[in-house]
């Protein structure tokens, strides 16, 4: 494979026949958004390589095979917004690796070999938005991972190996405006802890499909009440709790295919006023 370059502003970045990405030249302040997708990159040696770039707003690095990331990569990047790292073969990242990246509101991390994540690890990005990180071999989320994270919209998990959930993990996602999507699909949960949803006041969307759940707490969604739409189908459940749908007025959907429920509580779906679309099948 020849050798490949990119340009921006004043500088040019190289990716060597084997992969390596270096810089030549300082950038100065014309380098704004910069794209390296599916550059064949491999290895990001030097951990000074977009030093300088202090107006970058947008970095791309999908589509490569990276397997980790040098400490201090992104230091001085303080006005990135967005951060594109999917699809590389990251199996971990350096505790503070975004920790410079104070105004970053979209970070993308799915589709990597992640296998854990380091509680602090988003610490300093308190305006992230929306946060991909599914489709990597996480079997577990530490507690306090999302705990400045209060402006966090959207948070796609699913494609994981998550077995459990911490009781507290989503607590301090209630400042307005709140998660509205929370998505743990095709994981390895058990079951739901008590109160985890709790804060999530404001969201709207919340999807468990193919998991492995056979019950559900009384009262898991009570603090729910602007859920529109929750997706519990292909797990195991083999009973609902009575009340499970009280606080939920305004959902519009309820998926549940492809459970072991027998029989339902009575008078399950009463305060359900808005609810156009229930799936029952293969139970």
């Amino acid at each position: 494979m020849a050798q490949s370059q990119v340009s921006c502003g004043d500088c040019t970045f190289t990716i060597s026949a084997d992969g390596v990405l270096t810089r030549q030249a300082a950038c100065g302040t014309g380098c704004t958004s910069l794209d390296l997708y599916s550059k064949r990159i491999s290895q990001i040696s030097d951990p000074d390589v977009f030093k300088g770039l202090t107006q970058l707003q947008y970095l791309g690095l999908a589509g490569n095979s990276l397997t980790s990331l040098p400490s201090g990569v992104f230091d001085g990047l303080t006005s990135i917004t967005s951060l594109n790292l999917r699809i590389n073969r990251l199996t971990s990242l350096p505790a503070a690796v975004f920790d410079q990246l104070v105004k970053l509101e979209y970070l993308y991390l799915d589709n990597n070999r992640l296998t854990s994540l380091a509680a602090r690890v988003f610490d300093a990005n308190s305006k992230l938005w929306m946060l991909w990180i599914y489709n990597n071999d996480l079997t577990s989320l530490p507690a306090g991972l999302f705990n400045n994270l209060s402006r966090l919209n959207i948070l796609y998990l699913q494609g994981n190996q998550i077995s459990s959930l911490p009781s507290r993990l989503f607590d301090h996602l209630s400042r307005m405006p709140s998660l509205s999507l929370l998505d743990l699909s095709y994981n390895d949960l058990t079951e739901i802890p008590a109160g985890v949803f709790d804060s999530l006041t404001q969201v709207f969307n919340l999807f468990f499909l193919w998991n492995k759940l056979s019950a559900l707490p009384p009262g898991v969604f009570n603090n729910n009440k602007n859920l529109a739409y929750l997706r519990l189908g292909g797990n195991m459940l083999q009973s609902l709790p009575a009340g499970l749908f009280d606080n939920l007025s305004n959902l519009n959907e309820a998926s549940l295919y492809y459970n072991k429920l027998e029989s339902l509580p009575d008078r399950l779906f009463d305060s359900l006023t808005r609810l156009r679309y229930i799936d029952l099948y293969g139970n």
